[in-house]
């Protein structure tokens, strides 16, 4: 049976991260501080795998933990590793082809969802983002579905001061998460929102995918466990 991370991390944990250089080992705790649970992103339909890629990379640099893809498409996520350049390493996808079912996910989650919309009161920076928040991003020519809409607990805009009055939505997205993720820190008033129990999770996590043999390592031990 193939082994999952929790899986590898508690088997072979220790010694995985005796593999990691010091300064490689420092990056990942400062990250793991700075994670956010709390600040999530839908992605629905969109057409293109250059810019699925390019969300994913967006969403883990602004220290998402997650993001929900749903696509009705034979593959539901395919980014181009070029574009997410191991983006998609360092966060958790969850991928679904029906949207309700990720919206049933997420709200027991505690995730309050809200949908982007041009013509919404609210403007981005009128959220409150102290409650754990989902922003809901569909593609550049449908939008969020109605079954986004109709579920959302409310809806935003991005200000658009010009002509045009839409935006790629990795562009979208990286507009949308800049000011998401300041005001979550700024509102729980610290980098990361992350509890004790889940960073110690996430670091397992993390040890397993910074080094290449780790499934070796574990599956080796986890061999050795069983013999005995």
């Amino acid at each position: 049976m193939r082994l999952d991370e929790d899986t590898m991390a508690d088997l072979a944990g220790d010694l995985i991260e005796g593999l990691i250089p010091d300064g490689r080992l420092d990056r990942l705790e400062r990250v793991l501080d700075q994670r956010l649970s709390g600040l999530t992103v839908l992605l629905e339909d969109l057409h293109h795998p250059q810019n699925m890629g390019a969300c994913v990379r967006t969403a883990e640099a602004f220290g998402l933990t997650d993001v929900w893809v749903v696509s009705r498409h034979d593959d539901p996520f395919r980014p181009t590793h070029k574009i997410a350049r191991g983006g998609q390493k360092w966060i958790d996808i969850h991928r679904n082809r029906e949207v309700n079912v990720a919206l049933d996910d997420l709200e027991r989650r505690g995730f309050r969802i809200l949908a982007t919309n041009p013509d919404a009161a609210d403007a981005l920076e009128d959220i409150d983002f102290s409650v754990p928040t989902v922003l809901c991003l569909g593609n550049e020519i449908d939008g969020v579905s109605i079954d986004v809409s109709s579920r959302a607990h409310g809806a935003f805009r991005i200000p658009m001061y010009g002509l045009t009055q839409s935006l790629n939505v990795s562009v979208a997205l990286g507009v949308c998460l800049y000011e998401a993720a300041r005001r979550r820190r700024a509102a729980i008033g610290r980098e990361g929102d992350l509890s004790p129990e889940e960073r110690e999770s996430l670091r397992g996590r993390f040890l397993t995918r910074a080094v290449r043999t780790s499934r070796k390592i574990a599956e080796a031990i986890s061999k050795t466990r069983s013999a005995n």
